[in-house]
């Protein structure tokens, strides 16, 4: 069954900071992808020269002979999942080997520059136009086969084999756009849908509407960087969230707005979501800005929902929620608020459904550690008395509605009639409230109905 619903508004008056609850409801549907490339480049030999104004112009002499590399490139990324049968929204530039083809021409090109510095037949004021034509040579010539590209999605916590190599699911790539900055098509629309296959319904994203994002709103971004930390091996597949502020929007080459961010975005974040204070994702965690070679700290960008959304409608995909994720929501709203059994019902609801859910074991953990500390707040009980109290007051009023209606010819004067006792009780935590003075919970502290 789908339930269709959107994140549900994130009140920051009562429970944790926004930023957890923000964390708690989206990080198991915010996925870690890895990729690996295999392939054999060739291209051929080539004679260059130099142009009066300093331009290098290399020339392809396939007859003199063909040079061969083997390539073996590897990358990670994040991604968001958009509908309960496995569509997942990501970066072209980690769903696809695009990026990674070019990079490795760049690289290759800035090697042979290094090279030709090194041994004097260039100078460093020649290196630029040198790289460049080198670069250039590579993309029109170089020849990439045959090529092996494998990318594969790791759904929250992972379970390692004895050789600590993780469990992951293989991903088509439905639709990719191109990478940003890689491309000489000025469109760099950096989206990927891809589509996992699993026999459960898993835990999903609401989309939020990017074009509402303006100037100053709250950003929290969640995803998988990548750290060479002394952390344990497994740590890696522990998602991150970050915080900041929209800092501004940006236009971009084909006529499309980058929503610029302060919030840390690290390598690894790429393709990971960005949530607004309600819980909505609002974009996708990209690129960053660079100046003299340099990256900027504090300087990055989003590809928004909207863009995202031109590549999920080519697809016909339509994104939704479902039951599990409505478990999920209604599990976390118990846990925050005390109700620690009822939220333990909830988190084995959502175990039974997806028994690999990689956050329900720990809260359900954490509040059985809080009823065993007797902190629980039984809502059943509370609601119990609550619902019966209403019922008696219900029946009460029936039968004085009946009896007056048989007495009708009589008046009744108010002192013949008994008084009825209700008694009221906390809309919080369900607790009696004594007496009907009293203007707030003795419980719970918070303000009597």
């Amino acid at each position: 069954m789908v339930l269709m619903f959107s994140a549900p508004a994130i009140s920051q008056e009562q429970g944790p900071p926004t930023a957890e609850k923000v964390a708690a409801l989206n990080a198991p549907a915010t996925v870690l992808f890895y990729g690996t490339y295999q392939a054999i480049l060739s291209y051929p030999y080539a004679i260059y020269d130099q142009d009066a104004n300093g331009n290098f112009n290399f020339e392809a002499h396939p007859e003199k002979g063909v040079f061969t590399a083997n390539v073996g490139q590897a990358w990670m990324g994040s991604g968001f999942i958009i509908t309960p049968d496995g569509y997942v929204l990501t970066n072209a530039h980690v769903a696809s080997n695009k990026l990674v083809k070019d990079l490795y021409l760049w690289n290759r090109a800035m090697d042979d520059t290094v090279a030709m510095i090194n041994s004097g037949d260039i100078s460093q004021d020649q290196a630029e136009k040198w790289f460049v034509a080198r670069y250039l040579f590579f993309l029109t010539h170089g020849k990439f086969a045959p090529e092996e590209t494998l990318v594969y999605l790791f759904l929250g916590t992972v379970t390692f084999t004895e050789d600590l190599t993780a469990k992951g699911i293989l991903v088509d790539t439905k639709i990719s756009g191109e990478p940003v900055g890689m491309t000489f098509d000025a469109m760099w629309k950096d989206v990927a849908v891809a589509k996992i296959s699993v026999d459960f319904p898993l835990p999903t994203v609401a989309l939020g509407d990017s074009d509402k994002v303006d100037t100053g709103q709250s950003v929290f971004v969640i995803g998988y960087p990548y750290m060479e930390t002394t952390t344990a091996p497994g740590s890696i597949f522990e998602p991150t969230i970050t915080a900041g502020i929209v800092s501004s929007i940006k236009a971009m080459p084909g006529g499309w707005k980058a929503i610029q961010t302060d919030a840390t975005i690290h390598h690894g974040n790429s393709g990971g979501p960005a949530f607004n204070s309600n819980g909505e994702a609002i974009g996708l965690a990209t690129f960053g800005a660079a100046a003299g070679g340099q990256e900027l700290s504090g300087i990055n960008f989003l590809v928004p929902i909207s863009v995202a959304n031109e590549f999920i409608q080519q697809l016909g995909v339509k994104p939704s929620r479902g039951e599990l994720d409505k478990l999920w929501e209604d599990g976390l709203n118990l846990y925050w608020a005390n109700h620690y059994s009822a939220a333990v019902e909830q988190f084995q609801k959502v175990l039974d459904i997806y028994p690999g859910h990689p956050y329900a074991t720990r809260y359900m953990r954490q509040a059985k550690e809080a009823i065993a500390e007797g902190k629980d707040v039984p809502v059943s009980s509370g609601s119990t008395m609550l619902v019966a109290a209403g019922i008696g007051i219900v029946v009460i009023a029936v039968i004085a509605f009946l009896v007056v209606r048989r007495r009708k010819p009589k008046a009744v004067s108010p002192a013949t009639v008994p008084a009825v006792a209700v008694t009221r009780y906390c809309t919080k935590c369900g607790a009696a409230i004594p007496s009907a003075s009293d203007k707030f919970c003795p419980s719970c502290g918070a303000p009597s109905p």
